[in-house]
């Protein structure tokens, strides 16, 4: 930001800034503060913008409504913020799979190649919690490169480069989203006072509501380097032994805090004067890593996401020696754990361009704690009712976005039936803040996981999910057929194309398939049952019979049915049930499925019957 002229500003949000996005095509609200009171000018393109701050500085003004462009110049008072374009802004929020990075996502290293996008900008909001609305966030805006993008949201970049391509538009996207948080954080405390269970919510979470420091432990600096841990002669008698990957907590080590680890590697003559890798898997929470004696990397508590994010440092040649060589990694772990979390593949040491020269870093490492600090609980880690909101979604409601982007439920899915009365009054209370009930809000359905205690109540979820397809203006990426069996998916490609194709039906107008077989109704045909789909052209995806199936009787017991397509429906069927009620579909935690449509998107999740249980 550069001076011009004028009555001096003397604060700005974070979100109005250098590289900033501006929504396009609405009154765009700039505010602030000034020195005392007096005139404020706004001028952006050619358009512009007059007001006065009140007696305390504070001002707002409105831009009339702006094409797509830029860059340019946007000129207040004596501010000119630069590089500013006018786009279409997502607003992209949830738990651990909206925060799982472009690094950590699948093919990273092909997809960061390719990921400059000056019309593409990006702004990450830091996890944190509030008893109060706060007014800005520690954050700033930057033009998507490869090095700006590796700590971003993956399933959002996904989806704004796919609307940045086809539309040729430029696209602004906020990540602002926290792994293993509920919906109730994320959801204004007055909008949930709505919620007939709110007595009881309010209770549970009392202490975390009055407490703005239990969310995190705070790193009081790297004590650890002064004590030489990091020094390549630093002998390690005294330190214990580890196994890397692997949490702290199921290696007897039940705190959080500091901890250090160091592994010593020998390395052949001629690795010697080459240029190396040191790949690792994620790190919970922070790291600060060095090789032989020298810092080659680190990331910080700063990054959202960092705690799914495999790191992967450049050891330059100069570094590289004959012989023994020392790795030293200094964690932080700041709430419940801490350590390398896996896979133990992505654990190695190799040559850049010679990956068949490498050495496997999995396995036993030293430790030492350099502080040992009580791990946060859980009733305390960012759950408070609208903690989150006050925080990390409230300093935005000013600021004019195209819609919303949400992937979240995994924490809620115990309290599934709680989450159906929840989801909706999220969803209205956002609309509302932002001063429109009719802006777009799509979401992701849970995919295929392991989900132990909860198996059951996982398509539940799912269900839930897809009955709030009903509200106006919203929709949902169904991920179902993903395969990987992961509570993370890394397949986030997937997820922002799915999510794209709804906006670009929806919100954009275009003739695009969004949507996979939709369950309309049943026929009882005997001892069969047709079922009839909107979105048909049903086909299974690996042009094999159809699988996912299960067929009950009046008893309610599911058991495997086969399935076959007969025009625009199918007709599902099993020996064993002769006078059929209802059917189910990919009805399980991990289901095997496979039907799609033409397009080869996948159905939704669905039963014909509402039988509790089993």
């Amino acid at each position: 930001m550069k001076n011009t002229s004028g009555n001096p500003i003397t604060w700005l949000p974070a979100v109005i800034s250098d590289n900033m996005m501006l929504q396009a095509g609405v009154k765009f609200c700039i505010w602030g503060k000034t020195q005392g009171s007096g005139p404020v000018t706004a001028s952006l393109a050619g358009r512009s913008a007059r007001g006065r701050s009140d007696r305390n500085g504070n001002f707002k003004l409105y831009l009339p409504p702006l094409k797509y462009g830029g860059p340019h110049n946007l000129k207040l008072n004596d501010r000119s913020i630069d590089n500013v374009l006018v786009g279409d802004i997502w607003f992209c929020s949830g738990q651990s799979n909206m925060e799982l990075t472009v690094t950590g996502a699948k093919n990273a290293e092909e997809e960061l190649l390719k990921a400059n996008y000056a019309k593409i900008r990006l702004f990450g909001v830091p996890c944190e919690t509030s008893s109060k609305p706060k007014d800005d966030v520690t954050a700033r805006w930057t033009e998507c490169t490869a090095e700006t993008v590796s700590s971003f949201s993956a399933a959002a970049y996904f989806f704004g480069k796919k609307i940045h391509n086809d539309l040729k538009i430029p696209v602004g996207l906020i990540n602002s989203s926290w792994g293993g948080t509920k919906i109730e954080p994320w959801t204004r405390l007055e909008a949930l006072k709505a919620y007939d269970g709110f007595a009881a919510m309010q209770k549970l979470y009392k202490d975390a509501l009055c407490d703005d420091t239990q969310s995190f432990h705070k790193d009081p600096g790297n004590a650890g380097a002064k004590f030489g841990y990091a020094d390549e002669d630093c002998g390690t008698k005294g330190w214990k032994s580890i196994k890397a990957p692997g949490y702290w907590k199921g290696q007897g080590l039940n705190i959080v805090g500091a901890v250090w680890v160091r592994k010593t590697v020998k390395l052949q003559e001629s690795w010697n004067g080459r240029d190396l890798y040191l790949s690792l898997s994620p790190i919970v929470d922070a790291d600060t890593t060095y090789f032989n004696g020298i810092k080659v990397g680190g990331m910080g508590l700063d990054i959202s996401g960092g705690w799914a994010t495999p790191r992967k440092y450049l050891i330059p040649a100069a570094l590289v020696k004959p012989g023994k060589n020392t790795i030293a990694i200094r964690i932080f772990g700041r709430n419940i754990n801490g350590g390398f979390t896996g896979p133990k593949e992505d654990m190695k040491l190799y040559v850049i361009n010679r990956e068949y020269m490498s050495i496997p870093l999995h396995g036993n490492w030293r430790y030492k704690v350099e502080l040992a600090l009580k791990p946060k609980t859980d009733n305390t880690v960012g759950q408070a009712p609208g903690s989150i909101y006050n925080a990390m979604v409230h300093p935005f409601i000013q600021f004019p976005v195209k819609g919303f982007l949400w992937y979240q439920a995994e924490s809620n899915v115990a309290d599934y039936k709680a989450y159906e009365k929840l989801f909706p009054i999220m969803i209205a209370d956002w609309r509302k803040l932002w001063g429109n009930n009719k802006l777009p809000f799509y979401f992701v359905q849970l995919p295929d996981y392991p989900a132990g205690n909860n198996s059951e109540k996982l398509p539940l979820m799912r269900e839930v999910q897809l009955k709030a397809e009903k509200i106006p203006n919203t929709g949902m990426a169904v991920t179902i057929d993903g395969g990987e069996k992961d509570i993370h998916p890394k397949n986030k490609q997937i997820v922002g194309d799915r999510l794209a194709r709804v906006a670009l039906a929806k919100t954009y107008g275009k003739k695009v398939e969004y949507l996979g077989p939709v369950y309309k109704k049943l026929n009882i045909e005997g001892d069969r049952i047709r079922l009839y789909f909107d979105k048909a052209g049903l086909k299974a995806s690996d042009g094999g019979a159809l699988k996912g199936f299960t067929i009950a009787g009046g008893d309610g017991v599911f058991v495997p049915a086969e399935a076959k397509t007969s025009g625009a429906t199918i007709l599902v069927w099993s020996r064993k049930i002769k006078t059929p009620v209802s059917a189910r579909y990919a009805w399980a935690a991990m289901p095997e499925c496979n039907l799609v449509n033409k397009a080869g998107l996948p159905a939704s999740p669905f039963r014909t019957d509402r039988i509790p249980g089993k």
